[in-house]
């Protein structure tokens, strides 16, 4: 039976996540700054799935029904997001043509084929992920999964690398609706690697009781680890698949991601509990977060049509 109880350092770890994306988002933040949050902030998302898919043993569970449960969550929001940003951008049109119809068919071929308008990436990335990773556990022993997660990881870090080559070197829209597809699929199937990632990393801390000095002093380090392989790799994206070094990058997700998770099963210990249910709302309430914050698109627009 699927567990329903959270836990709240996952919740902690999912409130930081989000408010490192919006801190990423904001225009006037500092570009290293930036950098050494894009290197792990996605990846966490992903990881943290992980650990819960292990916590709720979702792999016994029936694929169609998770399917379904998933698509409820993930992907009609994801749908109705989409329709109200493709809603707004047409609305700009029609009151200061501030845009061209060529961009809104490109953002509804974006929205259909899953690849995303802006922050919405991550939904169906993050539906796709978690089915076909519990998907590969359903079928395959231990060995195997990590064996098939590497390969895939390696596959499709690499098929971006090649992709990004060969669609530079072509213009038109074509070429882009076609490098969409291409890169949705490389993206989304590459994403899984993480959520194995978290599956497995839960395993050596789920139903382990905290040492929170070890801890801390683990969490210090890994997130110092991060700020030299941001040096070593440069910036990166997930979303464009502009990994830089496919080691370096999936090292620093992983080394932020657990130091991130690491440093909050400290603070759970510790008597802040403002401090807590702060990162706990912000967590419980990230995918909501994450797909409404970026422009403030609503208050935005109507300012723009004021003018």
């Amino acid at each position: 039976m699927t567990k329903s109880k959270r836990i709240d350092y996952l919740d902690m770890a999912k409130g930081i996540g989000i408010l490192l994306v919006i801190i990423g988002h904001i225009s006037y933040v500092s570009e290293p700054v930036r950098q050494y949050i894009s290197t792990f902030h996605m990846p966490l998302f992903f990881v943290i799935s992980g650990m819960l898919l292990y916590y709720k043993q979702e792999e016994k569970n029936s694929l169609p029904d998770l399917g379904v449960r998933k698509f409820k969550g993930l992907m009609v929001p994801y749908f109705i997001c989409s329709a109200c940003v493709l809603l707004i951008e047409s609305a700009r049109i029609l009151w200061k043509d501030a845009n061209t119809w060529e961009n809104i068919c490109r953002q509804l071929f974006q929205s259909l084929c899953l690849q995303g308008v802006s922050v919405l990436w991550f939904l169906p990335a993050l539906f796709m992920a978690e089915i076909v990773f519990v998907g590969i556990r359903k079928k395959c022993s231990h060995m195997w999964t990590v064996i098939f997660l590497v390969v895939l990881c390696i596959a499709t870090g690499c098929g971006s690398v090649f992709a990004q080559g060969y669609f530079a070197q072509m213009s038109g829209l074509k070429a882009e609706l076609c490098y969409d597809i291409i890169s949705m699929v490389s993206r989304n199937f590459f994403c899984v690697s993480f959520v194995g990632i978290g599956y497995y990393f839960a395993v050596l801390v789920l139903d382990r009781k905290s040492h929170w000095g070890t801890e801390i002093l683990f969490a210090i380090g890994l997130l110092a680890l991060v700020g030299v392989i941001l040096k070593q790799n440069g910036a990166v994206d997930l979303r464009g698949m502009n990994l830089g070094n496919l080691a370096w990058f999936v090292v620093g997700g992983i080394s932020g991601s657990a130091g991130v998770i690491l440093l909050c099963r400290v603070l759970e210990q510790l008597p802040v509990k403002y401090l807590h249910r702060f990162l706990i709302f912000m967590g419980c309430n990230s995918l909501l977060i994450m797909v409404t914050h970026l422009d403030f698109r609503v208050l935005y627009v109507s300012i723009q049509m004021a003018e």
